[in-house]
């Protein structure tokens, strides 16, 4: 592995860490038994995979649950649901274990676009129309934690394997946008009904995360069939996260 690739990572660690480190030693929960059971239910989706076809990692519907953990949630809180769906994400249903570096790269990644959405969308969260401050705030949150995210994550690639940061970038901003469009506005129905319906949104939003994933894992295997692409070089730091589920073998 380059130099500049070991820099890059353990820029991105420390930093991701530090944020992490920085949630636990603030942490803060204003309905800890409504967070528990998100949490519970973020690890849970963190395991439906979609394997990427052309690149060596996969995506799950588990952004939603970071967007709404953004929206609704104190950042310690946002923060530590997006290292545990990492952490399973990157241990569960995996064919090939990751080193302790691709995981704390894994949770680095989504623990940095996590809080830079979270500060995005805070100057509207006490807007004087709450409608309108948690609509800008998420239209604010979700294209800086998708583009954050994806920009990392095609970074490490590109510094491992050698393929270019736009190909790299182009293939998981085209699948990070298939979520984008499911999911942001799924997360926008969740801001809204949280503080009415509480831990039953799951109920009445969930089936719609399952069928999310049933079509996007259809497509990948079609996209997969139709046009087979050599794997990439697989990269020292290998398993990265795209839109906000991670990679890892499925």
């Amino acid at each position: 592995m380059s130099r500049r690739a070991i820099g890059y990572i353990w820029v991105v660690v420390i930093a991701g860490l530090a944020v992490v480190t920085y949630a636990l030693l603030h942490w803060t929960s204003v309905d800890p038994g409504l967070f528990t059971i998100l949490l519970a239910a973020a690890a849970v989706v963190s395991t439906l995979k979609v394997r990427l076809p052309g690149l060596l990692g996969n995506i799950t519907p588990g952004s939603f649950f970071l967007l709404l953990a953004i929206g609704r949630f104190s950042l310690p809180e946002a923060v530590v649901l997006g290292a545990v769906s990492a952490t399973v994400q990157s241990l569960i249903n995996t064919k090939k274990r990751p080193r302790p570096e691709q995981l704390a790269f894994n949770i680095s990644t989504l623990a940095l676009a996590t809080v830079a959405a979270w500060i995005a969308s805070r100057p509207f969260a006490w807007a004087d129309d709450r409608v309108a401050g948690l609509l800008v705030g998420l239209l604010l949150a979700a294209p800086v934690y998708y583009l954050l995210n994806t920009v990392l994550v095609a970074g490490v690639i590109t510094l491992t394997s050698g393929r270019p940061f736009d190909s790299v970038w182009s293939q998981c901003h085209m699948w990070n946008s298939v979520y984008y469009v499911i999911v942001v506005p799924l997360a926008g129905v969740a801001w809204f009904l949280l503080p009415s319906l509480s831990w039953r949104v799951l109920i009445v939003l969930l089936p719609s995360l399952w069928l999310l994933h049933t079509s996007c894992r259809f497509l990948a295997v079609m996209l997969a069939e139709a046009a087979y692409q050599p794997p990439m070089k697989e990269p020292a730091i290998a398993e990265p996260y795209v839109a906000g589920a991670g990679a890892g073998q499925p």
